[in-house]
């Protein structure tokens, strides 16, 4: 059986909601701006099984290769012409529990807040 996927947090009604605020609120599509939050670490979307003949090791490209810790998140924005590089910035995880580095650590309310002051 092959299992479909779908949102957990899928609701008609709040779809709806924010559909009908959009229409009321964003008079052109320009006028958007869309801020997303992204982490990438070495074990994130990597395909860990595929299909190969028995006894036969199976090998596959691999489109990033980690290099030591490279563990981030990205503060990103972006309107209907793409990124928009000068507010796009990485957040580098914590190197040890005990690092006191402002710049590093993760993403929540606050750092999203303060990025969006700046």
């Amino acid at each position: 059986k092959v299992a479909r996927a779908f949102s957990a947090q899928r609701n008609k009604d709040n779809r709806n909601d924010y559909k009908a605020a959009r229409k009321v609120a964003l008079k052109r599509a320009n006028m958007a701006c869309i801020i997303d939050e992204s982490a990438r670490h070495w074990n994130m979307a990597r395909r860990k099984r595929m299909w190969g003949r028995r006894g036969v090791q199976t090998y596959r490209r691999a489109r990033y290769i980690s290099h030591g810790n490279d563990r981030f998140a990205l503060l990103a924005a972006g309107d209907v012409n793409g990124f928009i590089k000068e507010a796009c910035g990485l957040v580098w995880h914590k190197t040890s529990a005990n690092d006191t580095d402002p710049t590093r650590g993760t993403i929540d309310g606050e750092r999203v807040e303060l990025w969006v002051e700046e």
